[in-house]
């Protein structure tokens, strides 16, 4: 069956979409700046609720085609630092059996629909029903009952008796199961009735205080106020959390193709982006601690003029899951948008393009990054169970938020206004890295360019109060940077108009030395053969050991290839005259970490002629093998893989990939020994890859 071919049906019988659901296939749209279609919460909770207006949770399971899998017991114990909030629609039916609860400080079950005539419920699902509360009690997740109107909202706020009686059912359904809280999910609410939604607020505050004490009021705000209804300056007193809905920036009815999410815009898209709708509450008085950011486990599907960015649209986007995403992207090939820093794919159906935008385990960690560097309270997940069973990304929930994230030591960071956006004027924000099990950790520069009334403070240490490293303004860069502590601080502080910034990688280690780098030659040719032997790198002790290079081109924020000290030109696949700043961190022979920069450009292409070639078994090689994720496909000169066909060990085919930049991502892999189909231009290999984390 071809998931994406399903996707183009815009109206389905009955039958047909209940099986669309159990692939997780939905098709939903929103309200943006006035235009007359449906918010993103609504759309999912109506085609649901016409399927199956009365479907049990266990109906659900067997429509979804859900068997609950084991959970995994988080041994570490480890603690939520930030608010990690997430929705249960009832459409997952006990998808619950598998989250992993100890990385939820709050789960709101999705959801009482007011009847706005009377403020009565029209439907509450399985609220009384659910075994969701056993599993969030035992692992201390508070549990909100979340309360959806979409319209009549001049008919329910004109009747006081309605707003009333809500409150009192609300009280009274929070206290039956022995919840903590409400969530308030009122969408498309017009100008007309901001006074009346803030009132209903200071009442709902106000009383669900007083009766449950300790108890959460939350609210989930448009990423952009466009109606202005949302007074949330007047609200503060009475709400404890505001979620904001960080998704849908651009949706199914958009005209172009865009990210749902872009973490920036950069100079490609819209000028909303989820920094500036953080920022811009926080400057209409939100404090840091009651502001959530929420992000998608979903994206969208566009059928497109064609395959450029920012294409126009040539018809109405579809919903994919989180978990289908990833897959298809697999599939088809994963590109990233350095403007909006958020993956994206594309393929043909028929005769027709297609884009699809969604949000991964890279793009989702940016995002908490920025989370963490502006120290808002926390997240929300819209929604939980769309990545299935897929364990990534309540991995990086645990690295990000938790006092256990201490597996990762390197990555990349920027300003605010990403890598190719301008930083923000005003900003004044601090952000720390640190490890618990190291003793340096260093930051190298790559880019660096701010006014001279701008200024980025270094700290060595974990707080603005520890030993000042340096201050840099101007194009002054830092360049590579250590602190021999077990942390890092910056500080920055824009006064001006904004420039470009900064990009930056870091990586942590013990005996971090300065050593000299040497690639022999500061240029490379494009076209020459894989494999040929563009340079070493070397320490003041003799050649590298081993070796991680970074760097960044047009479809990645950056790449990390690990190998030995032999480069290949699929390493360097650029646009010509493009100069590109290197990154390596490594290990010398005399087992001394190094880590530097220089820099890079690609010169004109010169000829690569055919030649015969030796197909036996020595001429292919995949390194590392065993591998933990990215493997490294060598075929001899002038061969060129263009898809790879995995099977598990029974001979069981598990995906078909495209290869890009000879590079086979084996991320979504389980451990295992796996039969690799490499299919090139003139024959097919076949090799054994072994997976071990």
């Amino acid at each position: 069956m071809n998931i994406p071919c399903l996707a183009t049906h815009k109206r389905m019988k009955r039958a047909f979409l209940i099986s669309m659901i159990a692939l997780g296939i939905i098709q939903f749209f929103e309200t943006i700046n006035g235009q007359s279609i449906i918010s993103i919460h609504e759309s999912q909770n109506k085609e649901f609720r016409d399927v199956a207006p009365f479907a049990t949770e266990q109906q659900w399971d067997s429509i979804n085609q859900y068997h609950p899998q084991k959970r995994t017991k988080n041994v570490a114990q480890c603690k939520l630092k930030k608010v990690v909030f997430g929705w249960h629609p009832y459409w997952s039916g006990t998808y619950y059996n598998d989250y992993d609860f100890s990385m939820l400080t709050d789960i709101a079950y999705f959801s009482y629909e007011v009847d706005p005539n009377t403020g009565n419920y029209s439907t509450i699902h399985s609220w009384k029903t659910t075994t969701l509360f056993d599993l969030a009690k035992a692992a201390g997740t508070r549990v909100s009952l979340a309360v959806t109107l979409f319209s009549g909202h001049g008919t329910f706020f004109g009747n006081p008796l309605s707003c009333q009686t809500l409150i009192d059912s609300l009280i009274s359904l929070v206290k039956l199961k022995d919840a903590q809280g409400v969530n308030i999910d009122f969408e498309a609410v017009p100008a007309s009735q901001r006074n009346n939604l803030t009132n209903f607020m200071k009442n709902l505050g106000t009383r669900f205080h007083m009766a449950i004490p300790g108890s959460v009021v939350s609210i989930a705000l448009p990423s952009v106020d466009w109606r202005n209804a949302f007074d949330v300056t007047n609200m503060l007193p009475y709400v404890d959390l505001f979620i904001i809905m960080g998704y849908d920036y651009y949706y199914g009815g958009s005209t172009h193709a865009g990210p749902v999410s872009p973490k920036n815009s950069g100079t490609l898209w819209s000028p909303y982006d989820v920094t500036r709708s953080v920022r811009n509450y926080l400057q209409i008085g939100v404090p840091a601690g009651k502001l959530c950011l929420g992000v998608p486990y979903y994206g969208y599907d566009w059928p497109t003029s064609d395959n450029s960015l920012n294409t126009t649209t040539t018809g109405t986007g579809t919903a994919v899951l989180y978990k289908n995403a990833v897959a298809t992207a697999l599939d088809q090939g994963r590109f990233w948008d350095r403007n909006a820093s958020v993956p994206y794919y594309t393929y043909t159906l028929g005769t027709n393009c297609r884009q699809c935008w969604y949000d991964d385990e890279t793009s989702l960690g940016f995002k908490y990054d920025m989370v963490n560097m502006y120290n808002i309270g926390g997240i929300g997940i819209w929604a939980l169970g769309y990545d299935r069973t897929r364990p990534e990304l309540w991995n990086l929930l645990k690295e990000k938020f938790s006092n256990c994230g201490n597996t990762i030591c390197s990555g990349y960071f920027t300003d605010m206004g990403g890598p190719e956006g301008n930083y923000f004027s005003g900003d004044d924000y601090t952000f720390t890295l640190s490890q618990n099990s190291v003793s340096k950790i260093s930051a190298s520069f790559t880019d660096f360019n701010l006014t001279t009334s701008d200024t980025l403070f270094v700290f060595r240490g974990a707080s603005v109060n520890s030993p000042v490293i340096g201050k840099f303004s101007g194009q002054e860069n830092p360049g590579t940077i250590t602190s021999d502590t077990n942390a890092i601080t910056f500080r920055f502080v824009s006064q001006s108009q904004a420039k470009i910034g900064w990009q930056a990688f870091w990586t942590c280690g013990s005996v971090l030395t300065s050593v000299l780098l040497n690639l022999s030659g500061d240029t490379i040719s494009e076209n020459r053969p894989i494999g040929s032997l563009i340079g070493r790198f070397k320490g003041s002790d003799g050649s590298l050991k081993t070796y991680q290079l970074f760097g960044n081109d047009n479809d990645n924020m950056y790449f990390k290839i690990s190998g030995d000290s032999l480069l290949s030109r699929s390493v360097f696949n650029y646009d010509k005259q493009k100069t590109l700043k290197i990154i390596v961190q490594g290990e010398d022979l005399m087992h001394h970490s190094v880590f530097g920069s220089f820099d890079i450009k690609i010169i004109n292409s010169i000829a690569n002629s055919m030649q015969s070639l030796d197909f036996g078994p020595s001429a292919i090689a995949l390194f590392p093998n065993p591998a933990v994720n990215i493997v490294h496909v060598s075929l001899p000169s002038g061969i060129k893989a263009s898809y790879i066909e995995v099977f598990d060990f029974k001979g069981g085919l598990v995906c078909k990939s495209d290869v890009k930049f000879d590079i086979f991502d084996g991320t979504f892999l389980s451990n295992g020994l796996y039969i690799l189909k490499i299919h090139t231009n003139t024959t097919v290999y076949i090799c054994k890859l072994l997976i071990i984390r």
